[in-house]
């Protein structure tokens, strides 16, 4: 049986970080079914910002 993939749920984890000031964390992408690689390419492509290691901040959030 083969295991079934869930899309990544960009929404809830914008939602979240913008409950949070725009913050979240690498376990937060993880929950929402953003792995490491797909992390790493909104960092790059501008999405999201590397705050430290495993905290991120959402790029069109407000600074605070």
């Amino acid at each position: 049986m083969e295991a079934q993939r869930s899309r990544p749920d960009m929404y809830g984890l914008e939602s979240l970080a913008l409950t949070q000031g725009g913050y979240f964390d690498r376990g937060d992408a993880h929950a929402h079914g953003i792995g490491d690689r797909l992390l790493h390419h909104y960092i790059r492509t501008g999405r999201f910002e590397r705050v430290f290691p495993g905290v991120y901040r959402l790029a069109i959030a407000p600074l605070s």
